[in-house]
């Protein structure tokens, strides 16, 4: 069943799936498969995979607690055939641990404890009874018969009621059109609680709100839940449209009544299936599937802010890097000065310090003498100003210092989001134990700026900043998703094994944080990596893990001139044979399209079938050998006349960056402290469903100010071409 269903919803081989299957069980990575078995997966990309491989593991926990839900069953007597029935036939964890719940209880449920009286025959003869005016008779009789005299009339009517209802939210016809009544006519309800008014000033929006369940964007959902966890909100959901006057949906009334007794399927009376559905819903049927939806778009949500999350970091991570150039970064700051960090094209730094160009100090010529000796002693060709408190005054004051000393540099500000979580980090510590907690900030954004990936790769995705209610996401699933990002990403772009830190190198394919500091450590014993085969000296790094990571670890000025591209070592073989053929250098090949295109027309023939994807692949790395994924280096100029909201005006236009994107639009920094928002309606002209179809983060776009609530501090903006 497995195989069948992955087969039909990836849309693939049998073959295929069993063979990602035994990747996956032996623990090949998503980076490695996508890039080097093309051929085994029918050219499956990193994100397909990553789909299997979730969809993979959520089968397998289903069918775990599915065989465990039916053990535990077994040992309950009385187990009801529907109830098994829908438990074997559930795809949703969510539905399998609600049909289960009356059951793992601690204690006897009404149902169990009427049955443990033996009032299940009762509950038929009631069952196969026309007229609820009866029952109560019946039950006398009943009694009698039996000369029970422990039991009221009553408490006999009731308690037969009880397995009655029990059984019929069981129905599996039953429990479908309730699901549907409220998916498709329900209304989602959220109310302040009592007293709470005060204390939920920022859930304002929800004190009184409901709208369609169908409807429901995903960041209100989230926002009415996290009120509801806070004890401030209450929310429900109901039905407003297309039901009886006791409130039991119309939709219940084509669903066929009946009930197994004794292994015999047993209909009730038509003139009792009112009562009967108006009885089961009031008491089950309409708390059970309210919590069920409410679970599901809760679900629902938090993969829609996760995915949001981790779309939004991996722009980010993506960024184009500025490269191999000296930088001046300034960290900025009101009463406790403006940090500094100077670092080489390589990465190195060369000075720190802290000026005081702000105010309150305002000791701009001092600052200048400090900084215009850096500037020309390393030949620095860019100031770049961290986005926090004083950027702007930093920003004005460096442009004004460029301008005055005729510098041949350029100044701009960019994101320091996280860098003060690196400044205190391990890993800070690790690599400057001998610079100030407070100056290791700087340095972070002028690394940062040179290359996104290599530095951001230091700091916990979750204080980058760029999610949605990330915080009410269970953590687990959170960071696992985020490191898949960070893995894909490191691998697409892949590492320089020379220069790459312990905090890249573990995300490369095959390796360990363990490994990667063996890496580093013998990179400082042994000086720089000659060729990708010394990797299998490394302590922990063996046939598996080589084959692994050997072609994301690139290796300039080697003795092997393949281990500088993409093309994996088991593949050298490969172009040997083709270099040969050809009597050319290896050297000569690589990057050079005519050679290669002479080698696609004359073997393309020869390499077909199961060798297809080998020969495209190394076919590709030879032609793009220094390829970088990532898009060209742009950035953003902040008008000089803005510094805070109440310098902006309706209709103003400017240029700013994307900061975050959410479902609902994308927020940009224009340069006053606080992000402006483009509501998904003004990001374009055509209707879209998501703000990514035009816009991602980091991007530099043209906006124009529609809206200004300087007391809520609220920018509205609209995206221009």
């Amino acid at each position: 069943m497995l195989i069948d269903i992955l087969k039909n919803e990836f849309r693939c081989s049998e073959k295929v799936v069993r063979t990602l299957i035994t990747f996956l069980d032996e623990g090949t990575s998503i980076p490695f498969i996508a890039r080097y078995r093309k051929d085994e997966t029918q050219g499956m990309n990193d994100v397909t995979l990553r789909q299997f491989h979730d969809r993979y593991t959520y089968i397998l926990k289903l069918e775990a607690r599915r065989k465990s839900i039916i053990t535990s069953l077994s040992n309950i007597k009385n187990t009801s055939i529907e109830l098994i029935k829908s438990i074997e036939n559930t795809d949703s964890l969510i539905e399998l641990e609600e049909l289960y719940r009356p059951y793992k209880a601690s204690k006897q449920t009404k149902s169990q404890v009427a049955e443990s009286l033996g009032l299940t025959s009762l509950s038929k003869k009631l069952w196969l009874n026309s007229s609820k005016a009866q029952h109560h008779g019946i039950a006398s009789l009943w009694l009698s018969k039996r000369n029970i005299n422990n039991l009221s009339i009553e408490s006999a009517v009731e308690g037969a009621y009880n397995i009655l209802i029990d059984k019929l939210a069981n129905n599996a016809d039953l429990i479908k059109e309730s699901l549907n009544s409220l998916k498709e006519s329900g209304v989602i309800e959220s109310k302040v609680i009592r007293g709470k008014k005060e204390k939920s000033e920022k859930y304002r929006d929800y004190w009184d709100h409901k709208e369609k369940v169908a409807k429901a964007p995903h960041h209100r959902l989230l926002a009415m839940f996290r009120g509801e966890k806070e004890k401030l909100l209450k929310i429900n959901i109901k039905l407003e449209k297309h039901i009886h006057a006791d409130g039991t949906p119309l939709f219940l009334n084509k669903c066929a009544l009946q009930l197994n007794f004794d292994d015999t399927i047993t209909p009730c009376p038509s003139s009792m299936k009112p009562f009967w559905l108006s009885l089961v819903w009031k008491e089950k049927l309409l708390k059970h599937t309210e919590r069920k939806i409410l679970s599901t778009l809760k679900m629902d949500a938090e993969h829609n802010a996760v995915r949001v999350f981790s779309d939004n970091l991996k722009d980010l991570l993506m960024a184009p890097p500025a490269g191999a150039t000296p930088v001046l970064a300034l960290d900025p700051g009101y009463k406790n000065g403006v940090k500094y960090a100077a670092i080489d094209a390589s990465g190195e730094v060369q000075s720190t310090g802290i000026v005081f160009a702000t105010p309150p100090a305002n000791k701009t010529v001092e600052s200048e003498t400090v900084l215009v000796n850096i500037l020309k002693r390393q030949a620095i060709k860019w100031i770049v100003t961290g986005n926090g408190t004083a950027s702007k005054e930093t920003d004005t004051f460096a442009r004004n210092m460029i301008r005055k000393h005729e510098l041949n540099c350029k100044a701009i500000i960019s994101s320091e989001a996280g860098a003060s979580v690196y400044s205190a980090s391990e890993t800070a510590s690790k690599e400057f134990p001998n610079i100030d907690v407070s100056l290791r900030g700087a340095i972070s954004i002028a690394r940062r700026f040179q290359d996104p990936l290599s530095e951001l790769v230091k700091i916990a995705p979750k204080a980058i900043g760029v999610g949605q209610y990330q915080h009410d996401i269970k953590e687990t699933t959170l960071n696992q998703s985020l490191a898949n990002v960070v893995e894909d990403c490191v691998n697409s772009v892949g590492v320089d094994l020379n220069l790459a830190s312990e905090s890249l190198l573990q995300y490369v394919s095959g390796l360990t944080p363990t490994t990667a500091r063996n890496i580093v450590e013998y990179r400082q014993s042994n000086g720089k990596f000659k060729n990708r085969e010394t990797l299998l000296n490394i302590r922990g790094i063996g046939d598996k893990a080589f084959k692994m990571c050997a072609g994301f670890l690139k290796i300039n000025d080697g003795n092997e001139p393949l281990d500088n591209t993409a093309v994996h070592p088991e593949s050298y073989s490969l172009v040997y044979t083709l270099s040969k053929n050809l009597k050319m250098p290896i050297k000569q090949i690589i990057g050079n399209s005519d050679h290669i295109a002479r080698i696609e027309s004359e073997y393309k023939e020869r390499y077909k079938e199961k060798e297809y994807y080998l020969f495209k692949n190394v076919i590709s790395e030879l032609s793009h050998p220094f390829r970088d994924p990532r898009p060209v280096f742009k950035y953003a100029t902040f008008s000089s006349d803005i510094k805070n909201i109440n310098d902006l005006s309706i209709n103003m236009k400017l240029e700013g960056v994307i900061t975050n994107i959410t479902s609902f639009g994308a927020f940009v920094d224009i340069g006053v402290h606080q992000d402006g928002l483009i509501h998904i309606s003004n990001i374009s002209n055509q209707f879209i469903k998501d703000p990514r179809q035009v816009v991602r983060v980091g991007q530099t776009v043209n906006i124009e100010v529609i809206d200004l609530d300087i007391s809520r501090r609220r920018i509205s903006l609209k995206k221009i071409s």
